[in-house]
């Protein structure tokens, strides 16, 4: 027999578990009700003075005052009992009735009206009861009612006829027609419909049963055969309407989280939360479980808009004890179950401190519905859990998520929330997709799909939100046509950065925290694995990618001298599914961005290990309701992420084709930064590796440290590094028969403004067979290579697959189809060394070397300037018949040499000041201390010593010295002219000669050595070797070695001549 204690147990009980608060109340209301009613009517208790007496037979007897004080207390809705003729009272139960009349041959009794307080104490201090009236009460009994045996037997059946009401304590109340109890069923049940009420909350349906249990043979009970209830059910019909007070998480509905928190106010109204079925809800009491059948309907009420909803097809709730106590004290319960002696009533018909663990909602599909928030679930099957926080959805196919415009779909969708019911973290495990629709343009905005997991950690430490998508992972955005592939993907959101809701939203219930935002804003991208990037504007492959939004720095003022304003790079995440971005057709690929400037039709093409782009966020005015060709150029601007910053790490390779089949750009390096400042082509490409590379029309630069400034048309290097230029020319202006390249190194520095070059640091320049090198040089184009001219943006747009970026050429190649440029001028100071050999059919014919402190030639006037001291050096094959003083190393003559493979011819000029000329002209002058050696040697290695001048050498020294070069012409040979003048001396292995000047015609091999004013030229000359010298003096003199003639004019001397 169930005590007070009990009673106010399942209170406790029912309060916190507020599914099953219904089913609990009509089972304890019920079950007190009828043991409340059978026990003190037939159970005889001598310590009191109840007699039962015949109604023929009955006399009135005066009722004790208590007994009408508590039918006036706690029956206001019966007045009749507070002068009930009969007023029985046994322990702490009242029975109030007027009449009451054995029937079936006194096997029964019906007792009408009759009202029955419960739990009422002698002193009447009770202060909430529990009542049971109705019309009437029907009992029957295993034996006969006399008068001389006042105990009946057990009760086999019982009825309560009529309108029955049954009310206790906390609003208790549960009104009904026609409740029956049957022994050999083991049932208490009712066919009618049936209400209940308990505090604020409240419910109807039609039917009920309870399932009983009886341990043991029936004999061995007394009253009734019952030992307990396992079973409650509502047959069909149900509606229930719960008060819930929107602060507490355990209240909401399976998945209404996940778009509704926030809006928490101690002081609002509890909100109803009604429960429908058209089927049975039924509780069983062995397993705490609870479950709502055929098309169940939950509602939950807001404060303006529409309700929450979840329709479903099954409603499960389990219940658990709430803690380790509750879980002893349920141990304890069961195990004296467990040890119940037949014949007795259980008192606990529930486990105490019962929670609910979980609420399990299975549907084709299971519906949630939140319109307030515009978010839909459709799951086979939803599950809250109150100890994990845990929501989790699945389907056979799909769980679908509509969040406004937002679609998300996945196998399973798991939400953790925290104990005080903010959302934690959101996880869809297996194959899903999430989409983003623009509903007025009818265009799908954003895309992701994955093959493993999405997780969103949504408040994660440092108070940002994460979204990763796992295996396979792929992020399309048609709108700005882009995409992104890779193994995993992370989006991060600042936490700070999440929008607010203003004051009509908050009006509204719109949640200040949205796990499905309608357009997501990250902070940072990060994709890892094998990652494709695809946009109009750029191709990219890499093992790890990181795109970081910031905030757009300060615009500033330009001036009226800057070029128009470009549209810069826009970071575009994509629409088609990364493997077929090559079969993008054209007319799918994204206008103009309002530049009036031409751009090449194929985007940049970047390859890395590592890249991270540093992205401009654009906050747009409004909306964007029209599509990209329909958009100005201010609004598409406005409209799309801006590119800041592109940082490349690890075997980076970029490609910009050109457009009409020109050679590309190309860049390689360990690591290449592209940054773009303020706004139109202010563009800095910044490049490091071991070395790096950069080709683009034809040139090629190799360093450490390349930097690239589009705007100012300019390129520099910090360090050492490798310059090929295309050249049609040699640096001192020869014309090459066929565009070779122009190779040079320095050690510090190199800045080239896309016209002229500057080189610091041990120069070295090849061209072709020529070397020159110097510490400082400065070559000149004559015409610039512009970095910023269409088709070198490195942020052009458009293109194909990332498959097609071709791996950089290497140093050892040309690109050989770009028209070459020429050179203009070469400057080279601070020591320079020229060296260069030729070639004729593959045989080495001539060897040149020079020294000089600077050197300069414009290759377009011929001028040429060197400064002293410096020296020149010439080996030539063949031909040594004649006396040659040649600069070649300085003239570059193109004359005819005979084929001698056994001799060469050396030739040393030697100047202290400057030398000049003109390579058009073919005149090269000396200045200041000129000294000339010539004459045979053995190879090209050997130097002739002016100490020990070979039998047909020669040694001069003159103040300046003028070389003219003479091409061959028709059968004349190519041969050379010099003027030698102040204080000129010439000097053989058999004569020395001394004149104001000698002048050298090497077609006739003749001197002409002549005197100014009343000077005169001499010579000495041997017949032969140790022989003595023979002196002549005239004015003018004509003097041919190889043939020893010798002519004066105006002889004034004249010793031994023949």
């Amino acid at each position: 027999m169930a005590t007070q204690t009990t009673s106010s147990s399942s209170s406790q009980s029912l309060k916190a578990a507020v599914w099953t608060v219904l089913t609990l109340v009509v089972f304890c209301g019920l079950t007190f009700a009828y043991m409340r009613v059978t026990e003190p009517l037939f159970t005889a208790d001598h310590s009191h003075d109840i007699q039962f007496t015949h109604p023929e037979t009955e006399e009135l007897v005066p009722q004790p005052p208590e007994n009408r004080m508590w039918a006036e207390k706690h029956l206001p809705n019966q007045p009749w009992a507070m002068e009930a003729k009969y007023q029985l009272r046994n322990r702490d139960t009242v029975l109030y009735t007027n009449t009451w009349d054995p029937v079936d041959r006194d096997h029964a009794i019906r007792i009408r009206p009759f009202a029955m307080i419960f739990q009422a104490d002698e002193d009447g201090r009770q202060q909430q009861p529990i009542t049971v009236s109705g019309d009437s009460a029907y009992l029957r009994f295993e034996g006969s009612i006399d008068l001389e045996s006042p105990s009946p037997g057990r009760i086999q059946f019982g009825a309560l006829e009529g309108e029955v009401t049954i009310e206790g304590p906390e609003g208790l109340k549960i009104t009904g027609r026609n409740f029956a109890f049957d022994e050999n069923s083991q049932k208490i049940w009712s066919d009618e419909l049936v209400a209940f009420q308990y505090g604020p909350h409240q419910g109807r349906g039609r039917g009920v049963e309870i399932e009983l249990y009886a341990m043991g043979p029936k004999k061995a009970f007394g009253t009734v055969a019952v030992t307990g209830a396992k079973l409650f059910r509502i047959r069909r019909d149900v509606q229930l309407k719960m008060e819930v007070d929107s602060s507490n998480s355990n209240m909401g509905l399976p998945g209404s989280e996940i778009a509704n928190k926030g809006n928490e106010d101690e002081n609002e109204t509890p909100l109803p939360l009604l429960i429908s079925s058209h089927g049975p809800f039924q509780f069983d009491l062995e397993q705490n479980r609870g479950k709502f059948s055929d098309r169940v309907h939950v509602e939950r009420a807001l404060p303006d808009g529409p309700a929450d909803t979840l329709d479903c097809d099954e409603l499960l709730v389990e219940l658990q004890p709430k803690d380790d106590e509750a879980r002893a004290q349920a141990a304890e319960r069961r195990a004296r179950m467990q040890s119940t002696v037949p014949g007795e009533f259980v008192t606990e018909p529930l486990d105490p401190g019962l929670m609910p663990h979980t609420i399990t909602a299975k549907g084709k599909p299971a519906i949630v519905s939140s319109p307030s928030n515009q978010l839909k679930i459709h799951a086979d099957e939803a599950r809250y859990g109150f100890t994990d926080h845990q929501i989790r959805f699945q389907s056979a196919d799909r769980v679908r998520v509509l969040r406004e415009q937002t679609l998300l779909e996945s196998k399973q969708v798991l939400l953790q929330m925290s104990a005080e019911g903010s959302p934690q973290y959101l996880q869809c495990d297996g194959t899903g997709t999430m989409k983003h629709v623009d509903v007025e343009q009818g265009k799908l905005m954003f895309e992701a799909g994955w093959e493993s997991q999405l997780h969103a950690t949504l408040n994660a430490p440092d108070g940002r939100q994460l979204i990763r998508l796992k295996e396979k992972a792929v992020v399309r955005q048609p709108y700005e046509k882009m995409g992104l592939s890779a193994d995993e993907i992370e989006f991060w959101m600042a936490g700070d950065a999440t929008p607010q809701p203003n004051d009509k939203e908050e009006a509204e219930g719109k949640s200040k925290f949205d796990v499905m935002p309608s357009n997501i804003q990250p902070e940072e991208i990060i994709a890892r694995g094998t990652v494709v990037m695809v946009s109009p504007q750029l191709l990219a492959e890499t093992k790890e990618l990181r795109v970081n939004f910031v905030k757009p720095l300060e615009k500033v003022a330009e001036t009226a001298l800057l070029s128009p304003q470009e549209s810069r790079q826009q970071l575009i995440l994509t629409s088609q599914h990364v493997p077929a971005f090559a079969s993008i057709p054209p007319e799918q690929l994204p206008e103009g961005a309002g530049t009036a400037k031409p751009v090449p039709t194929d985007p940049l093409k970047l390859v890395a290990d590592k890249i991270r782009v540093l992205v401009d966020r654009q906050e747009m005015k409004s909306k964007p309701t029209l599509s990209a060709t329909e958009m100005s150029s201010e609004d598409q601007q406005e409209a799309l992420n801006q590119i800041r910053e592109i940082i490349t790490e690890g075997n980076v390779r970029i490609r910009q084709d050109r457009p009409d089949g020109q050679p590309p750009l190309t860049a390689s390096g360990d690591r290449i930064v592209v940054a773009n400042e303020g706004e139109g082509n202010k563009q800095l490409l910044k490049m490091f590796g071991s070395p790096a590379h950069i080709r683009d029309q034809g040139a090629h630069i190799q360093a450490s440290q390349i930097f690239v400034d589009r705007m100012a048309n300019r390129a520099w290097v910090e360090g050492e590094g490798l310059l090929e230029l295309p050249v049609n020319q040699t640096p001192d202006g020869k014309k090459l028969a066929e565009p070779t390249r122009l190779d040079v190194w320095w050690t510090k520095k190199m800045d080239f403004d896309g016209q002229v070059v500057k080189f610091t640091g041990e120069v070295r320049t090849i061209l072709a067979a020529d070397r020159l090198l110097c510490k400082e040089m400065q070559v000149k184009l004559s015409k610039p290579i512009s970095f910023a001219e269409a088709g070198s943006d490195f942020t052009a747009p458009r293109g194909p697959s990332v498959a097609s970026v071709a791996t950089p050429q290497t140093g050892d190649k040309k690109d050989s189809s770009a028209p070459p440029a020429e050179l203009q001028e070469v400057y080279c100071t601070g020591g320079v060394e020229v060296d260069g050999y030729e070639y004729i059919e593959g045989v080495l014919k001539s060897i040149r070397r020079a020294r000089f402190w600077e050197f300069r030639v414009d290759t377009i006037t011929g001028e040429t300037i060197a400064s002293g001291p410096g020296w020149v050096m010439l080996w030539r094959r063949g031909e040594r018949d004649r006396a040659k003083l040649a600069n070649e190393a300085v003239v570059r003559a193109n004359s005819t040499i005979e084929q001698d493979e056994a001799q060469w011819e050396f030739t040393r000029v030697d100047f202290h000041r400057d030398m000049n000329g003109n390579i058009h002209d073919r005149i090269s002058k000396f200045d200041h201390g000129v000294e000339i050696l010539y004459g045979p040697v053995l190879d090209e290695r050997t130097k002739i010593d002016p100490e020990s001048l070979p039998d047909e050498g020669v040694r001069m020294e003159c103040s300046n010295l003028r070389l003219t070069q003479h091409p061959e012409e028709g059968e004349q040979k190519a041969y050379v002219e010099f003027l030698a003048g102040g204080n000129v001396e010439l000097e053989g292995r058999s004569f020395f000669a001394q004149a104001d000047t000698i002048s050298f015609d090497e077609s006739k091999g003749l001197y002409m050595l002549r005197s100014l004013g009343e000077r005169k030229a001499t010579i000495w000359r041997q017949a032969s070797a140790g022989s003595q010298s023979s002196r002549a003096d005239a004015r003018r003199m004509e003097f041919i070695p190889s043939k020893s003639i010798l002519k004066l004019d105006q002889a004034s001397g004249l010793d031994g001549v023949r």
